[in-house]
């Protein structure tokens, strides 16, 4: 088979499809069990991690600096002699992850939900990267039924996920993260369906794996 690697626009439905396709194919699905694993080897909290993992802003970046050398530190460098050791970055944590994401792609095919697998897996000989999305009202209307939100809010919480993807894939990848050069395949949900897409994402899977052979 593949290492099938799922990006989806928040409310569209994509979490559900990339369980599917886990279920037909018969293979792991990896979402929180990477910032499980992840926050486990760094010794924090799975909480922790996601915020430290969260795109930070420029002052969020000072104030991190700051925190790393606070100032009763920086008075005793002079009688150790060093600095001391700093607790890790937002950068040092992503490297965790994106190290765990290619761990468990090489011990074998499995479906990776989010965590820009499919910019970290990129070269990897036997990914099959989707991305699956869907019109705004149809991510909205999905939202406001499961979350229990009107349409204002909901509205609201699917373009603030929308900008910050936009901001995460930029500010750690360089990247635009609609760019269609990123996906093997994309499917917009509103219009294939649930069925279709999992029947798509499994033959494609199915493609990539007879190509690697």
């Amino acid at each position: 088979m593949a290492v099938i690697t799922v990006q989806r626009g928040y409310g569209s439905g994509g979490d559900e499809v990339a369980r599917l396709v886990a279920e037909r194919l018969n293979l792991p699905l990896l979402d929180r069990e990477i910032t499980n694993t992840v926050a486990v080897r760094a010794g924090v909290s799975e909480e922790t991690l996601r915020e430290a993992t969260k795109t930070p802003s420029l002052l969020t970046r000072m104030a991190e600096l700051l925190a790393r050398y606070p100032m009763d530190d920086l008075l005793s460098w002079s009688m150790a002699g060093m600095p001391p050791a700093p607790p890790p970055t937002h950068e040092q944590y992503r490297k965790l992850i994106d190290e765990f994401i290619r761990e468990v792609a090489a011990r074998g095919d499995c479906v990776i939900l989010g965590h820009g697998a499919q910019v970290v897996l990129k070269d990897h000989p036997r990914v099959f990267r989707v991305f699956l999305v869907a019109p705004l009202s149809y991510r909205i209307q999905r939202v406001m039924l499961e979350e229990g939100l009107d349409r204002k809010a909901a509205e609201k919480v699917v373009l603030q996920h929308d900008r910050d993807w936009r901001v995460f894939f930029q500010t750690q990848y360089g990247i635009d993260w609609v760019d269609t050069r990123h996906y093997d395949l994309i499917l917009n949900l509103g219009r294939v369906g649930q069925d279709a897409a999992v029947d798509m994402i499994v033959r494609g899977a199915q493609a990539i794996d007879q190509l690697c052979r």
